[in-house]
């Protein structure tokens, strides 16, 4: 059975360790000061390495285009 480990505070408070963007969980694991915490962020990193499972918090750029009636921009997905 997974034990799922949920972040107590921080930007990413309520999310389940799994769910928290790489970056972030790096952070976790090398300075956070609860053991049970920075323990399941360090395995779900190393996870994350051995299977190439790496994601991070950015948002994908927005990409724009033009009507060719009216020249007003607009997003497309």
């Amino acid at each position: 059975m997974i034990k799922h480990t949920i972040m107590p505070a921080g930007k990413f408070r309520g999310k389940d360790v799994a769910e928290i963007p790489s970056p972030y969980l790096k952070w976790v694991a090398e300075n956070w000061k609860e053991d049970e915490i920075a323990e399941a962020a360090d395995k779900e990193y190393i996870y994350r390495e051995k299977w190439g499972k790496h994601f991070s918090d950015a948002e994908p750029e927005k990409k724009h285009a033009k009507c060719p009636n009216c020249g007003e921009e607009f997003e497309v997905d």
